[in-house]
């Protein structure tokens, strides 16, 4: 478990909204459209986050997002999001509040969200592409060291397929041992009633 998530446990033990605050634990990827579908709102509240992807996902899912201010995010979201200074808690209750309570608001970011992603689609494709024109003309020049780097690309994704498989596995014994546990569970209660 997170350290840092302890002392959040520790806060929602506090909290006078205690009832209303669920804690999911890990979610499938599979699982995640749903709950941002679901959802008035995305928050990230982070202090420290890479490219933002999972903002990107609740847009993807037409989920309005409000983000905090700092790291790639207000590079990534631009202006498809509304933003909050994380160190600030009432700046980012504000924020909340303001997008919860306001319809068009929120229709205003799934919109902007939708349209956030295709420039960033856009602009993927066009690095992309870049990319590979750069590469055929290195080939041109250097037709053995090209030849180098694709084989070693190539073992590097069947390291990627094999870790992948690994992780389907891991999931599927994790499945069977859940299976397991119920149907012991239910034998072990079946007996119990048996014994009275």
């Amino acid at each position: 478990e997170d350290l840092h998530y302890t002392e959040v446990r520790k806060e929602i033990e506090k909290s006078e909204f205690r009832k209303d605050i669920i804690t999911t634990g890990f979610i499938e990827d599979n699982d995640l459209p749903s709950l941002y579908q679901g959802a008035d709102l995305f928050v990230i509240p982070s202090f420290i986050e890479g490219f933002g992807l999972i903002a990107i996902e609740a847009q993807n899912c037409g989920c309005p997002v409000v983000s905090s201010n700092t790291t790639s995010l207000p590079e990534v979201l631009a202006d498809s999001a509304l933003y909050f200074d994380p160190n600030k808690v009432e700046g980012m209750a504000k924020v909340i509040t303001k997008v919860l309570q306001n319809k068009n608001l929120q229709q205003e970011l799934k919109t902007k969200g939708k349209e956030r992603l295709k420039s960033l689609n856009t602009r993927l494709e066009g690095k992309k592409t870049e990319a590979q024109q750069k590469f055929k003309e290195f080939k041109e020049e250097n037709p053995e060291r090209a030849a180098e780097i694709m084989e070693k690309v190539g073992v590097r994704k069947e390291v990627r397929e094999a870790f992948r498989e690994i992780h389907k596995l891991e999931k599927s014994i994790k499945k069977e041992m859940k299976d397991m546990m119920k149907e012991e569970g239910t034998e072990i209660k079946e007996e119990r009633k048996e014994m009275r």
